[in-house]
């Protein structure tokens, strides 16, 4: 089966932006025990969407201790990296 020129399908910023809204979608409908678990499993993505949804809220309990944006955002960094090891 030919497909029309101009389906957008066959556009890489449309299949992209497809890409995000469902990563999206799955970030906002995933629970906090199906993401713990892809996280034990080592899988990347949900490591991403643990970070993206408590590095707001950890990066203010680290300025708590650090008056220094630059060292809290380290430190935040450094606590992740040993959490996904």
């Amino acid at each position: 089966m030919k497909e029309k020129a101009g389906y957008l399908g066959n556009n890489p910023t449309f299949c992209s932006l497809i890409h995000l809204c469902s990563i999206k979608v799955l970030f906002l409908e995933i629970s906090e025990e199906q993401l713990i678990k892809g996280c034990l499993g080592g899988i990347q993505a949900f490591q991403q969407m643990l970070y993206k949804r408590y590095a707001p809220k950890m990066l203010t309990v680290c300025m708590r201790y650090s008056n220094d944006r630059t060292e809290a955002e380290n430190v935040l960094q450094e606590g992740f990296i040993i959490v996904f090891e």
